[in-house]
């Protein structure tokens, strides 16, 4: 057996490539080379797309297909890109717990993983598999969204049956492992304020704080959240200034917010904009206020809950079941790829390797429940061929 084809092997060796999406285009590169290789060799058509011009540098976006013109498709999402590097997150197996660690264990190389086996044991063990029509799609820029991955998986949408994503499940305190049926849209904002700068001590007054600005709003958009209604706004960057001895002129943030509905993002949106339609700050000498710049781009659409990904889900659970894994379906607040083609067909996410601690240092998956859960994603691939 090959590294490509143990998948524990294979997770190891992908693991080991910083493939940060902050790192450059190298790292998710090499990840989506060696993913390819296997799938290659299952007979699929690989191909490579760059990010586009704005994201750079995020490597290239991987997609394989195998019988294209089949009259039944799936499409196979995941990502090869991850947070921290090999070196803050070092791989290594704790076989007495059944896991493993490192960056990506999880979220989601360790998905891939599930991804290219499962697809493998699929089309060796059922004959109605193989005459299925497969694409399996990989983003090189998950965690910082842009706008060339969603077209792509456009693109792949026209006549196929459904999306399955390999996103990490959860596990859960009463021993089920969750996938994800539904999850918040994700909406990034970029409020910047303009103001005017001046000696801090001999023009104060003619100073227009920008900062002070910022600070005012940031107040007003903390408090749009609301978990009653599942709503949430969080500012999660903050610059500005250059110096304390001048009156600053320029202040930004990066702004999330989020909603499992539509209208509900839309209702955030809309508060956003009155906030940020009101300048506060001006001048003592003269009266000239801030200038207020509201940057707006949808990361991920919402998934709201629905029945077709509840029956997905359901079918999962039997076949895992079957194996001696209980499932258990949730929504997720989180963002996915799966989210873009949810709108379009039934999905069903969190089919990746059971683990938790995204995006630290202690990420984990779980290795003890690998083989089953891959027979499961395999055999959910035949039930839907």
């Amino acid at each position: 057996m090959s590294d490509q084809d143990d998948p524990l092997q294979l997770l190891a060796a992908i693991c080991a490539i910083d493939s940060r999406t902050t790192a450059g285009a190298a790292g998710t590169t090499r990840v989506g080379e060696l993913l390819a290789a296997p799938l290659r060799d299952l007979d699929f058509a690989v191909e490579f797309s760059e990010a586009a011009p704005e994201e750079q540098p995020r490597g290239r976006h991987l997609k394989a297909v195998r019988n294209p013109a089949a009259a039944r498709r799936l499409i196979l999402v995941g990502h090869t890109d991850t947070v921290l590097s090999p070196r803050e997150a070092p791989f290594r197996r704790d076989d007495g717990a059944g896991r493993v660690y490192g960056s990506g264990v999880c979220d989601m190389k360790g998905g891939c993983v599930v991804l290219v086996a499962a697809v493998r044991e699929a089309l060796a063990k059922y004959p109605a598999v193989r005459e299925l029509g497969l694409t399996v799609l990989l983003n090189c820029a998950e965690e910082f969204s842009g706008p060339s991955f969603p077209r792509l998986l456009q693109t792949a949408a026209p006549g196929a049956a459904a999306c399955l994503c390999f996103e990490p499940a959860s596990p859960g305190p009463d021993g089920q492992y969750r996938v994800a049926v539904g999850r918040k849209g994700v909406m990034r904002c970029r409020l910047t304020c303009h103001g005017r700068s001046a000696h801090a001590g001999n023009d104060h007054d003619r100073g227009v704080n920008a900062i002070r600005e910022l600070a005012r709003k940031i107040e007003r958009i903390e408090a749009l959240t609301d978990y009653s209604r599942e709503l949430t706004a969080n500012v999660g960057c903050i610059r500005g200034g250059h110096v304390p001895n001048q009156v600053a002129d320029e202040a930004a943030a990066d702004i999330d917010l989020r909603s499992f509905t539509p209208e509900g993002l839309a209702a955030l949106l809309a508060a956003m904009r009155d906030i940020c339609a009101e300048s506060t700050v001006r001048s003592a000498a003269d009266g000239v206020a801030t200038r207020l710049e509201l940057q707006e781009q949808l990361a991920y659409p919402p998934w709201p809950r629905g029945a077709a990904g509840d029956e997905l889900a359901g079918r999962f659970a039997r076949l895992a079941g079957a194996r001696g894994i209980q499932v258990g379906a949730t929504v997720r607040g989180g963002g996915s790829d799966a989210s873009h083609l949810a709108v379009l067909m039934p999905a069903l996410d969190g089919l990746g390797l059971p683990g938790g601690g995204m995006h630290t240092p202690d990420e984990w998956a779980d290795i003890g429940i690998m083989p089953a859960w891959i027979g499961a994603a395999a055999e959910l691939i035949s039930d839907l061929a």
